[in-house]
């Protein structure tokens, strides 16, 4: 408690954990498209009975997969290599990031330069995308990464913790 208030009489700010990302889904395919709107999250694969769709964030279920996907934003098309994307957290500006050694990337948030969520992508993996949004019902913001190895492609969501936000 000293060491607090001496840092806080020096004008030195504290230093804040950062809290782990909370993984949510993962899906990992030779084809997987995923697409958003806000609240919702579908992954589209191939399966033995044509076009197969799952809401990794709502249940298990597969189900077939729609028709149409209008007003759906498909997310990490091709592999862009895009590593890092801004949002809005708390009415400031954020970074997310995913990189670092392929045999082990990671994800990072950061606002106002400093640290406040993390995790490992789970997999050794070479990231596509990026992108953070509101992708399930329950309130706050889901991480969602897109990468490939090899032949096979994937996409792991996290949910970013409510004490990050």
């Amino acid at each position: 408690m000293t060491g607090l208030l001496v840092a806080l009489a020096l004008g030195v700010p504290p230093t804040h954990a950062a809290q782990p990302l909370t993984p949510a889904g993962e899906l990992a395919a030779a084809t997987v498209e995923v697409w958003w709107r806000r609240g919702d999250l579908l992954l589209v694969t191939e399966g033995p009975d044509g076009r197969e769709a799952r809401r990794p964030l709502a249940n298990e279920a597969v189900h077939p997969a729609p028709a149409s996907l209008q007003g759906w934003k498909r997310i990490g098309e091709s592999c862009e290599n895009r590593s890092q994307t801004t949002f809005t957290l708390l009415d400031r500006p954020a970074i997310a990031t995913v990189g670092g050694d392929a045999s082990i990337p990671a994800v990072t948030i950061h606002r106002e330069g400093l640290l406040v969520a993390h995790a490992p992508l789970g997999q050794p993996a070479q990231p596509c995308t990026i992108t953070v949004v509101e992708a399930d019902a329950l309130p706050g913001l889901e991480v969602i990464v897109t990468w490939g190895l090899g032949d096979i492609h994937g996409v792991s969501v996290f949910r970013l913790p409510e004490l990050a936000q």
